[in-house]
C-alpha cells in the first residue's frame, strides 16, 4: 500500500492542516452535526481523509450516547436548541473504528461522481438511505468530485438533501466549487480547504520519515514539499518514489526526481532572461534537457520567481518594475507539453524569442541608472557654465537659443521610439504604457504624429496633463521648443511590411540558435 494511504490521518489531531483541524474541532466540541457537509479545495489536500475521520468520529463507540442524543434532537424540534456534550476523538480501537479504517464498514459508502454521475446512480443512493446501518450509528455517504454530477442527478440529490433521515450524513467533496449548484450549497455546511503550506507539507513528510526510519535532510524534504505544489498526496508520492526501501536519503538520490539544484538553475534562468542573454539561456536549456527536468514544473518555478519579483516591486511601490515584467510574462504564457519529443522546445523558443527581441539589456534597474546618468550628462552639456566672479558682482549670462524646426520620417522616428519610451517612463509610467500600444508616424515641423489603435488610449493621451508631459519630453529629446503631439486612430492589423519582416527574422534567429 502506498505511503499516502498507509499514513492517512486517522484523527482530527493528526490532520496536518491547522485550518482544517480547527474546523473539525469545532464540530467535535459542539457535540452536534449537520446532515450535509461540502468539503471544497485543491486535489490532495485531505478532503477524503477528513470525511473518513468525521465518519469514524460519528460511529465511534465512545460517542454512541452523544450521537444518539443528537439524532433524537433532530426528530424532536423542541429540543433542537439544547446543548450537547462534546464528541471525543475516534478511539481507533473499537470495532466500528477498525472497520472504517480498513474500509469494510457498512456505515460508510464512498461514491466517485466522476464515474457514477447519472440520475440512476443517485436513485440507487436514495433507495439505500432509509436503511439503518447494521454495524454503527450513522450512515455516512461520501460523494467525491460531486461537481461531475449531471443536472438531473443534482436535482435528484437535492431532494435527498432536503429531508434526509436522522441517521444519514452526506459529505460532498469537490475541487471545483463553482460547478456545484447554489441549491446544493445552501443545504450544506461548507468547509474550505486550501493548498498546504510548505511547513505543513514538510511536517507530513517528517512524520512519514520517522515512521519509516529514514534519515533525510530538511533541505531534501523542503524540495519534495515544493514539488508537491500544496498537495499532501503529490509530495508524499514523490518522497516515496525516491525513499522507498532506503534508510538514508542523499542529495544524489533525491536528484533523481526532485532535481534539488533546480532552484538555483531557475534563478540563473531568470537573470539571463532579464539581461536578454540568449547564449546563457540556450546553455541552461541544454542542461535541463540532459537532466530530463520536468518542464511544467520548471515553467511554474520560473513564473513563481517572476511573481516574487513583482511582489517586491509592489511593496516598494515601484510601478516601473512591475511594468517591466509584463512583456516577459506575455512571452512565457505558454503551456509546456511534456509529451512532445523535445518537451522543452516551446518553452525554450519563447525564452530565446524574448532574448532576441532586443539587443539592449532588459535589466530595468540598470536601465534606470543608465538613463539617469544620460540625463545628467545632457543637462551638463546644455546648461551654460558661468566663470566664477566676486559675490558682489551681478552676472546675467546671455545664452543664445536657436529655434529650429525639422522633419523626421516614420522610419527615423521608429529608431528613436525605444529611447522616447525610456525617457517618458522616467517621468510618467502611465503614458509610457499607453505609448507601447501605439506607433509613431513621424514629425513634421514642430508636430509629432502618433497612431493609436483604441479610442480609450487616444482619449487618455489627449488629456492635457498627459499631452503636455509627452510634449515636454519630445521637445527635450529632439531639441525643439514648444513641440506638439497629435494622435490619430488607426488600424492595429495594418502592420508595416518592415515590422512583419523583422518579426519573421526574429523567429528564424531563435530556431537557428536552438539548432546550433
Amino acid at each position: 500500500m502506498s505511503w499516502y494511504r498507509t499514513y492517512r490521518p486517522q484523527t482530527i489531531s493528526e490532520l496536518h492542516s491547522a485550518v482544517i483541524r480547527r474546523a473539525f474541532d469545532q464540530i467535535r466540541e459542539s457535540g452536534s452535526f449537520s446532515h450535509a457537509y461540502l468539503l471544497t479545495g485543491p486535489k490532495g489536500t485531505g478532503k477524503t481523509s477528513s470525511a473518513r475521520i468525521l465518519a469514524k468520529m460519528l460511529n465511534c463507540e465512545k460517542n454512541a450516547k452523544a450521537v444518539r442524543e443528537g439524532q433524537d434532537s433532530k426528530k424532536d424540534d423542541k429540543n433542537s436548541k439544547k446543548s450537547f456534550k462534546p464528541f471525543v476523538e475516534p478511539c481507533g480501537a473499537c470495532d466500528s473504528c477498525k472497520r472504517i479504517t480498513i474500509g469494510s464498514s457498512l456505515c460508510v459508502t464512498e461514491m466517485d461522481a466522476a464515474s457514477n454521475r447519472g440520475i440512476d446512480d443517485i436513485r440507487v443512493l436514495r433507495e439505500r438511505i432509509n436503511l439503518v446501518p447494521s454495524d454503527g450509528l450513522v450512515s455516512v455517504y461520501i460523494i467525491d468530485e460531486v461537481h461531475m454530477l449531471t443536472t438531473e442527478a443534482f436535482n435528484a440529490l437535492l431532494k435527498v438533501l432536503e429531508e434526509p433521515p436522522a441517521h444519514v450524513v452526506f459529505v460532498l467533496a469537490t475541487t471545483e466549487l463553482r460547478k456545484v449548484p447554489d441549491t446544493i450549497l445552501s443545504r450544506c455546511t461548507v468547509i474550505q480547504f486550501s493548498r498546504a503550506s510548505q511547513d505543513e507539507l514538510v511536517s507530513s513528510l517528517k512524520f512519514i520519515a520517522k515512521k519509516e526510519e529514514i534519515a533525510v535532510a530538511d533541505s531534501i524534504l523542503n524540495e519534495f514539499a515544493s514539488r508537491g505544489d500544496g498537495s499532501f498526496r503529490d509530495a508524499i508520492k514523490l518522497f516515496e518514489q525516491v525513499a522507498h526501501g532506503k534508510t538514508t536519503l542523499s542529495d544524489e538520490d533525491a536528484s533523481l526526481v526532485s532535481e534539488s539544484s533546480i532552484g538555483a538553475s531557475v534563478t540563473e534562468l531568470f537573470i539571463a532572461l532579464e539581461k536578454k542573454d540568449a547564449q546563457t539561456v540556450g546553455k541552461l536549456f541544454q542542461r535541463f534537457e540532459a537532466q530530463s527536468v520536468d518542464v511544467p514544473y520548471l515553467h511554474k518555478r520560473l513564473l513563481q520567481v517572476i511573481h516574487e519579483k513583482l511582489l517586491e516591486n509592489i511593496y516598494a511601490q515601484d510601478t516601473r518594475g512591475i511594468q517591466h515584467f509584463q512583456p516577459l510574462l506575455q512571452t512565457l504564457s505558454i503551456s509546456p507539453d511534456p509529451l512532445l519529443p523535445l518537451p522543452t522546445l516551446p518553452f525554450e523558443l519563447a525564452a530565446l524569442s524574448w532574448c532576441l527581441s532586443g539587443n539592449e539589456s532588459n535589466d530595468w534597474s540598470q536601465k534606470k541608472e543608465d538613463m539617469s546618468k544620460e540625463n545628467r550628462v545632457e543637462k551638463s552639456v546644455v546648461e551654460p557654465k558661468v566663470a566664477a566672479t566676486p559675490t558682489s558682482a551681478k552676472v546675467t549670462p546671455a545664452v543664445e537659443t536657436v529655434d529650429i524646426t525639422i522633419s523626421i520620417t516614420p522610419q527615423d522616428m521608429e529608431q528613436k521610439w525605444p529611447k522616447l519610451l525610456q525617457e517618458v517612463r522616467l517621468v510618467n509610467a502611465t503614458i509610457e504604457a499607453l505609448l507601447r500600444a501605439a506607433r509613431p508616424l513621424g514629425i513634421s515641423g514642430r508636430t509629432a504624429t502618433i497612431e493609436v489603435f483604441y479610442p480609450f488610449h487616444k482619449e487618455q493621451l489627449e488629456q492635457e496633463k498627459h499631452r503636455r508631459t509627452l510634449e515636454k519630453v519630445l521637445s527635450e529629446m529632439f531639441g525643439m521648443q514648444n513641440m506638439k503631439a497629435t494622435f490619430s486612430l488607426g488600424d492595429k492589423n495594418a502592420r508595416p511590411q518592415k515590422k512583419k519582416k523583422a518579426d519573421d527574422e526574429l523567429v528564424s534567429n531563435a530556431v537557428e540558435t536552438l539548432l546550433s
